[in-house]
């Protein structure tokens, strides 16, 4: 069977990223759908802010309101994906998502 896994853009609400991305990854463990996620990414980096004269490390989301999904979106997965209460949509187009190139 050969791997058609690409990764997609989910946009989704600001401040939800992390929410969904571990709803995502929950499918990959609860449903048969899952085998067809590879892999979830809510890109960040760690930065240091002073709150209350303390220093505070802080994890800021390199692309807010954005889910990196690498999955193969045939069949129903898609749907079920974009089913999440807060997800929008993937970016590409509503009936054919674009793979990131």
């Amino acid at each position: 069977m050969e791997n058609t896994a690409n990764w997609y853009i989910l946009n989704v609400m600001a401040g939800q990223e992390n929410k969904i991305g571990l709803e995502i990854k929950s499918l990959i463990t609860r449903s048969e759908h899952g085998k067809n996620i590879v892999d979830v990414l809510v890109p960040s980096k760690n930065i240091i802010k002073i709150k209350k004269g303390q220093k505070v490390q802080e994890a800021q989301k390199l692309f807010p309101g954005y889910v990196f999904v690498n999955a193969d979106l045939s069949g129903e997965i898609s749907n079920i994906i974009t089913s999440i209460p807060k997800s929008i949509g993937f970016l590409g187009g509503k009936n054919t998502p674009k793979p990131v190139t």
